[in-house]
C-alpha cells in the first residue's frame, strides 16, 4: 500500500512540474511569439459579427481609420472615417 502512495505522490509531483513548466513557458514566449507589436502601424479597434462567417471591422492604420466588410470571398474597404470616432459627439434623445 505504500508503495502505491509513494507512485501517487510521484505521478502527482512530475504532473504539477509540468504544469509549472507549461505556464512559465508560454509567459515567456507569448511576448515573444506575438506578431502584434507594440510599434505596429495596424491597429484593430473593433470587430462586429453580422452574419456566420460575415463581419465589420474598424481598423487604424496610422492615423486614418478603416471600415473593412469581411465575408467568406474576400475583404473589402466599405469607407475611410471623416473623423475620428472618439470625436463625434453622443447623439441625445432630445
Amino acid at each position: 500500500m505504500a508503495q502505491l502512495w509513494g507512485q501517487l505522490g510521484i505521478t502527482a509531483f512530475i504532473l504539477v512540474a509540468m504544469v509549472v513548466l507549461a505556464f512559465v513557458t508560454v509567459r515567456v514566449l507569448k511576448p515573444k511569439l506575438n506578431p502584434i507589436h507594440k510599434n505596429s502601424r495596424l491597429t484593430l479597434i473593433e470587430t462586429l459579427p453580422v452574419a456566420q462567417r460575415r463581419s465589420i471591422l474598424l481598423v487604424k492604420v496610422d492615423e486614418r481609420e478603416l471600415v473593412i466588410g469581411v465575408s467568406e470571398t474576400g475583404m473589402e474597404l466599405l469607407l475611410e472615417l471623416a473623423t475620428r470616432c472618439e470625436d463625434v459627439p453622443e447623439k441625445s434623445d432630445g
